[in-house]
């Protein structure tokens, strides 16, 4: 909406076309002469534009985006195949090995392994014992999800092309690990 004024503006005038659209009242203010309100009135209409204009184009952005992107279940395009290890000593495990092998759909399998500190597990103190076990998960695009049968779960993201980090779950509580591929 653009005002075309010829001869002079009056206040009333420029104060109800700009601020009508606002709701709020138009004062009176008579016939007082305001050249300099009528700028006013073009900078904040085009400013009104300019926002409107931005929002409309960062939501069809992201609509265009999120259109493009695949499906969250999607099995990932990269493989996990491979050894990974992890230093980490989470509970009562430590030096985590995985060989991991994965198909096309993105279902991993494989085996684990880790050295153990169990007293319970039956290793002797100050010695330690190898655990290990299966593995079965998958690799999707928003996730990687590993069962280490008989030991807990890894839940996390492939972030760099040799590393996964996430969490190690065992039962209700979970601990921070980073997994780095040291062969294929």
């Amino acid at each position: 909406m653009r005002l075309a004024v010829r001869g002079k503006l009056r206040l009333a005038d420029v104060v109800f076309v700009t601020c009508g659209d606002c709701n709020i009242p138009e004062p009176d203010f008579g016939s007082q002469s305001a050249p300099w309100l009528e700028r006013i009135g073009f900078i904040v209409h085009q400013a009104n534009n300019s926002i409107r204009m931005r929002i409309i184009i960062a939501f069809a952005a992201a609509v265009a985006f999120a259109a493009c992107a695949p499906e969250p279940t999607t099995p990932s395009s990269e493989s996990l195949a491979g050894v990974w290890t992890s230093s980490a000593h989470l509970y009562s495990l430590s030096d985590f090995r995985l060989s991991l092998v994965q198909e096309p759909r993105g279902i991993v399998s494989g085996s684990w392994s880790a050295k153990s500190d169990s007293v319970d597990g039956g290793c002797l103190p100050s010695t330690d014992c190898e655990e290990s076990g299966d593995v079965i998960g998958r690799n999707t695009v928003a996730q990687v999800e590993i069962q280490l049968l008989g030991a807990g779960r890894f839940e996390g993201s492939h972030v760099e092309q040799n590393q996964l980090r996430g969490i190690y779950v065992v039962g209700e509580s979970f601990d921070t690990i980073t997994f780095v591929r040291t062969g294929q």
